[in-house]
């Protein structure tokens, strides 16, 4: 996967941009709107690409830059309204780096993001049964499909558990399954389990019993949990 972190001091546009990353499949490490939380941000996570705004407040982000040459390497999209030709200067020497003017389509930003990362396509291959997440300092952590017992949604992150853990990732549910394989079924807007730690269901198919919690099922995906009582749990 494609690890990014954002910086944009308008919420509202932060928060499309936010939309579209998680659309074409991009995990935000984390997200900062001013100058000192950006260096803070780079300095203590690995960021595939680093996608910015060029104006914080009376700021500007190539301020970032002056005692922290490292981050020229970090690949970068500079997105801004403004089309001063001094700024555009300014950003052409950060080393593999795009210029774009907002606002920004959904794949001109994707466009943008392979050219500086490669193909988003040979990040959604997977053939391990392992979803790749980060841990509490940033490690690349491979946790086995088997391990996994169900995944819950919370706001703008997903909350993965095992029998004794959680993990932390920052997608959308419907991006994580797409990770996953035929064990794992969406069962609520905002749960999704691995079939194989189904214990018993709830009377009226209200709910799930896995290994360790009980999962609430979503009236949508009743007909999805009936089909795999009859597929796999139904007596012959």
């Amino acid at each position: 996967m494609i690890n990014a972190v954002v910086v944009e001091d308008d919420i509202v546009y932060k928060t499309k941009l936010l939309l579209l990353l998680d659309e074409i499949g991009v995990t935000v490490l984390n997200t900062s709107s001013t100058i000192e939380a950006t260096i803070e941000t780079l300095t203590h996570t690995n960021p595939d690409i680093l996608i910015t705004d060029i104006l914080l407040d009376d700021k500007k982000i190539f301020e970032i830059y002056k005692n922290n040459p490292a981050f020229y390497k970090i690949p970068t999209i500079f997105i801004t309204s403004s089309k001063n030709e001094v700024d555009y200067k300014i950003a052409k020497k950060v080393n593999n780096s795009l210029y774009v003017v907002k606002p920004i389509h959904k794949l001109t930003l994707k466009s943008s993001i392979e050219t500086l990362c490669g193909s988003l396509n040979k990040y959604e291959v997977n053939t391990n049964n392992v979803l790749f997440i980060r841990g509490r300092f940033n490690q690349k952590i491979e946790l086995e499909f088997e391990k996994i017992i169900h995944i819950e949604q919370k706001h703008n992150y997903c909350k993965i558990c095992t029998l004794n853990q959680e993990f932390v990732l920052k997608k959308s549910l419907v991006n994580v399954i797409k990770e996953l394989d035929k064990r794992f079924l969406k069962v609520h807007r905002s749960h999704c389990i691995n079939k194989d730690y189904i214990e018993n269901f709830g009377v009226g198919l209200d709910k799930i019993k896995l290994k360790n919690v009980e999962i609430p099922i979503g009236l949508t995906f009743k007909e999805s949990v009936k089909e795999l009582i009859a597929q796999k749990f139904s007596v012959k």
